[in-house]
């Protein structure tokens, strides 16, 4: 995962949205978006997952407790004892938001750069820890927030773009009346507003522009490389001894309030290696509030 914006707006009727890219390489293989448990007796989460170390870049469980990881730019060579990333949004998961204990032990693990965000989708909290330049805690609640391969809300164009992309289309979707959607004896799929929400969401995190080289941030790697990364949506093809890489998958999360109860409605679209549309799932239900 490499990019994500979301908007916090409670007492509204979209209290959550949360739109994300995740950009790997395309030869690192990963499951769908799926319910997964982790061993006999542990507790379901909903989200794509990461094959080859076993961790995944997003996740949320039953409660709307939600975590996702992001990379942070490092020009460094990897370290050969690195653990890996993944699993951070299994331990969140785990332990939510009310118990911040376990982290200390996993800041003094070796790993990679790394930004951490932890929401509560029924209730307005979120945190985002980060291991980068040194260990960071921020406390979050309402408003629009983005993240990539830097710390919270660093200007970087594509934060900017998709984050500005993000207000617009909800504050466009607010203005709209209510109709149709989940309630007694109503299916759990969306109301045309919410599918006009999904459609100018998907058109924010397709985005190609290209921003100009003055407004790119250094960040030590290779310049072409620096280039590649900048748009929101990456497409780098393979060449003789590199795989493609680019944006493997995008995730579209909004949480619509009918009456008492949230609920959530959850897209993932994925891309090949030429950058074109591969598949995609889809979940739909009442978050559960106990």
């Amino acid at each position: 995962m490499c990019l994500a914006a979301w908007r916090c707006a409670p007492h509204t009727g979209l209290p959550w949205v949360l739109v994300s890219n995740r950009d790997e390489f395309h030869d690192r293989p990963a499951a769908p978006l799926a319910w997964w448990t982790d061993g006999p007796g542990g507790r379901g989460w909903l989200g794509g997952r990461d094959l080859q170390a076993g961790g995944t870049w997003l996740g949320l469980d039953p409660r709307g407790r939600l975590a996702l990881l992001t990379n942070v730019r490092e020009p460094a060579p990897p370290r050969a004892d690195a653990v890996s990333r993944g699993d951070l949004v299994l331990q969140a998961l785990r332990h939510g938001l009310d118990d911040g204990h376990w982290m200390a032990a996993e800041l003094r693990r070796p790993r990679h750069g790394w930004n951490l965000l932890q929401l509560d989708l029924a209730g307005t909290a979120g945190r985002w820890w980060s291991n980068r330049p040194q260990p960071m805690l921020r406390v979050l609640g309402a408003g629009t927030h983005g993240l990539s391969n830097a710390a919270l809300d660093t200007p970087w164009p594509k934060v900017r773009r998709l984050c500005r992309a993000l207000d617009t289309a909800c504050a466009e979707a607010q203005a709209l009346p209510l109709d149709g959607g989940p309630g007694p004896g109503r299916r759990a799929t969306p109301s045309p507003r919410i599918e006009r929400l999904f459609a100018h969401l998907w058109a924010a995190l397709a985005d190609r522009w290209q921003p100009p080289d003055a407004q790119l941030p250094h960040t030590g790697v290779p310049w072409p490389l620096e280039q590649a990364l900048a748009p929101v949506f990456i497409h780098r093809p393979a060449t003789p001894g590199r795989a493609a890489y680019g944006t493997r998958s995008s995730t579209v999360l909004v949480v619509e309030q009918r009456g008492a109860r949230p609920w959530l409605h959850l897209r993932e679209r994925r891309f090949d290696a030429a950058g074109q549309p591969c598949g995609g799932a889809a979940w739909d239900g009442p978050l559960r509030v106990d």
